[in-house]
């Protein structure tokens, strides 16, 4: 999928006070515009976006972050490397242990028509946390977590060893199936659209697959992202491969998703066209989160390390975490911009 490059500069701004090591999610609040930030460094730091960007708190959980999940406007639930859940209150500025996993928690996720957190470890378990009782319940898979969404009761949850599992927690927590992922190398993220028509999985490949949960194979359809041509005069040539570190749909425009990745660029996709919305300036570093607000008008993405080429990579510890306003231009692929101008 090809398309527009634009650049964004104008219509951004770094935040203040960004994490010391590497952002390990960006999760929106609910209903104010409210953007949380886990990271390795062990913090969790809240901004307020509105009205000029604004540092509000910041907690520091004393291990490593692996995910966070906003529950409401006040409440955050983080997942832990060394196995703990955590729920930072923002009111109080205190934490209050949830419980614990066998391993590190690798994601975690909030759904609210439950009550329910779930949680994916590294222990082959997913969890799901009720606040209100004392013990989870869990369930066994085959592999670790490494990635998983979630929308209203349908779970898409990517395995170490290429698989995913979807659920549906209407009728059962335990997984309603378990398939094979159509990529060929490790699954790095996973992501539902706000219709709940599809789901699409990046990998550390430089590639990403959409697939729809009707059993409708003609429009499943696998596309390369994140690549850049060694030899700029020669596009058909050998390119370097980055992972795609996240993939995130918008929630009003169900065609479009955006993924990031190692390369440290950002791309909006209109799965519908198959074309490239927008590419974001190149910056120096991968960036490993991406995340658009509730109204879908605010995207924030995150520049750090992100350890995909080992220690012999790491260049700088720099840490940046941008907000960008959307525009409608930036959702329309380029064939539909003149088709309306035609009209």
């Amino acid at each position: 999928m090809q398309g527009q490059t634009q650049t964004q500069t104008q219509n951004q701004v770094e935040l203040p006070s960004p994490p010391t090591d590497s952002v390990s999610c960006l999760s929106w609040s609910y209903s104010q515009n409210f953007l949380i930030a886990s990271s390795w460094d062990g913090t969790l730091r809240c901004w307020q976006i509105e009205n000029g960007p604004a540092a509000k708190a910041q907690t520091n959980l004393n291990s490593p972050i692996l995910n966070c999940s906003c529950l409401t406007e006040f409440k955050v639930v983080a997942g832990l490397v060394d196995g703990n859940v955590v729920c930072w209150d923002l009111a109080t500025n205190s934490s209050i242990p949830i419980g614990k996993c066998q391993a590190g928690v690798k994601t975690v996720n909030w759904i609210p028509e439950f009550n329910l957190v779930a949680t994916g470890s590294w222990d082959r378990t997913v969890r799901f946390w009720d606040l209100r009782q004392p013990n989870p319940i869990t369930v066994n898979l085959p592999e670790r977590i490494y990635a998983a969404d979630w929308l209203n009761s349908t779970g898409v949850v990517g395995l170490a060893s290429k698989q995913i599992a979807i659920f549906d927690i209407r009728s059962s927590t335990n997984p309603a199936k378990i398939e094979q992922s159509a990529l060929n190398h490790q699954i790095r993220t996973v992501a539902i659209s706000a219709d709940s028509q599809c789901f699409t999985v990046g990998s550390v490949e430089g590639r990403a697959n959409v697939n729809f949960f009707a059993p409708n194979q003609n429009k499943t359809f696998s596309f390369k992202c994140h690549r850049i041509p060694m030899n700029h005069q020669n596009q058909q040539q050998p390119v370097d491969i980055y992972t795609v570190n996240q993939i995130h749909f918008h929630p009003q425009k169900f065609n479009v998703f955006a993924t990031c990745g190692s390369d440290g660029v950002v791309f909006f996709w209109d799965k519908e066209q198959k074309s490239r919305l927008k590419a974001f300036e190149k910056l120096t570093l991968p960036i490993t989160c991406c995340k658009f607000n509730r109204e879908g008008k605010v995207f924030a993405y995150s520049m750090s390390y992100d350890w995909s080429q080992g220690y012999d990579g790491f260049k700088s510890d720099k840490v940046s975490i941008f907000a960008y306003a959307v525009s409608e231009n930036d959702l329309i692929s380029r064939n539909q911009n003149n088709n309306n101008n035609n009209n």
